[in-house]
């Protein structure tokens, strides 16, 4: 009995397979892109939530088994996923496009912009929304953790202090290990940045390897750091304003220290056992029940809470003709060591002007820290 059971159950397993392969049918088709019409070879056919796929072959043709019910998936690198339901189509050409979003990723080099699938160097690139959030007065500290093969090493607690900026480690003993700054293609230094708004930086580019860095010269052997700002975009008047407020403070000690009173009986049971070079030795009781009314906590008075914050104001719009971006900010980072703390203004304006064929570019920064 237990054996006619068995060769029921596989037999109906049988027959399953059987009904399910008979509902698959076979669809096929060409690939081709919508900029040239030319056949893309590579691109992945997959059947949506399964596992089976296939590829087009040289001349961008595909041949897969696939039910009636499902949806065909097409993707490749550069391209924008397209999804096409089955039905009852056996014959499936599909257009893919370019993917906006990656075709805009470029790097800035220093003369021209260039597309980054077309970059042979080493450089990574910093958006503009990775450090819109970040509340801290230094760019250079801004960077941190925000770029592979780049270190920053804080020189001091002081807001605005520049940090020591290396890229892929040390490239000379004795001379300078600083990497070069560009601004708008104009080269600045490291404590420039103490009078500028990371808030009007849209782009950072690092340059890491020789081949990035070489139409610097040697001026670019420990990397290049570019940095483009915002510039207009043709439309409306935008107006935007930004704020951020923040707190910080001196981490808690875990050290349990004695108070006046402690400290003073510490000493006295010292003298008391005949301990030689006592702070109150030769001291009256006079005096030290005196000494006992000052009880001074010396970490409330050369530290406190820090406060920060900052506005930002900013303009931008234009035609197809002119274009413009304006904006202005004050910061105010209060340090946790009493009397440090930095205090700055910044003001940009970005022109561009097309007109007869012509293209005209201009900006002005003024800043004050």
């Amino acid at each position: 009995m237990k054996q006619m059971l068995r060769i029921s159950l596989f037999l109906m397993a049988c027959l399953s397979v059987f009904v399910v392969q008979a509902q698959d049918k076979t669809v096929s088709g060409v690939v081709t892109s919508s900029e040239d019409g030319s056949t893309i070879p590579g691109v992945s056919v997959t059947i949506k939530g399964s596992s089976r796929g296939t590829t087009t072959n040289g001349e961008g043709k595909y041949q897969i088994s696939a039910p009636a019910s499902a949806t065909l998936v097409f993707s490749f690198v550069g391209m924008t996923n397209k999804e096409v339901a089955v039905g009852n189509q056996s014959t499936i050409n599909v257009t893919m496009s370019g993917d906006l979003r990656n075709l805009q990723e470029v790097v800035v080099t220093g003369y021209n912009n260039i597309n980054k699938r077309e970059f042979g160097g080493a450089a990574a690139i910093v958006k503009a929304d990775r450090i819109a959030n970040v509340p801290l007065a230094s760019f250079d500290q801004i960077l941190q953790g925000q770029a592979a093969g780049v270190s920053i090493i804080a020189n001091s607690g002081q807001p605005g202090a520049a940090a020591t900026v290396r890229i892929r480690g040390i490239g000379s003993i004795n001379g300078s290990n600083t990497p070069l700054y560009i601004v708008d293609g104009v080269q600045i230094s490291a404590a420039n940045f103490a009078t500028m708004n990371p808030g009007d930086f849209d782009n950072i580019t690092v340059l890491k390897d020789a081949d990035a860095t070489a139409i610097y010269g040697s001026r670019g052997a420990n990397g290049v750091i570019v940095v483009t700002t915002k510039r207009g975009k043709a439309g409306k008047l935008q107006i935007n304003y930004d704020a951020q407020y923040g707190q910080s403070a001196l981490p808690k000690s875990r050290l349990e220290l004695m108070n006046t009173n402690e400290k003073i009986d510490f000493e006295l049971y010292r003298v008391g056992i005949g301990s030689p070079g006592s702070a109150l030795e030769g001291m009256s009781d006079a005096e030290i029940n005196e000494l006992r009314k000052v009880n001074t906590d010396w970490t409330k008075e050369i530290f406190r809470t820090g406060n920060t914050h900052q506005h930002q104001l900013s303009f931008s719009g234009g035609n197809d003709k002119v274009l413009y971006y304006a904006s202005g900010a004050m910061l105010r980072q209060d340090g946790t060591v009493r009397s440090t703390g930095l205090e700055r203004y910044t003001g940009r304006v970005n022109i561009d002007a097309n007109h007869n064929g012509f293209r005209v570019m201009a900006g002005g920064q003024i800043g004050w820290s």
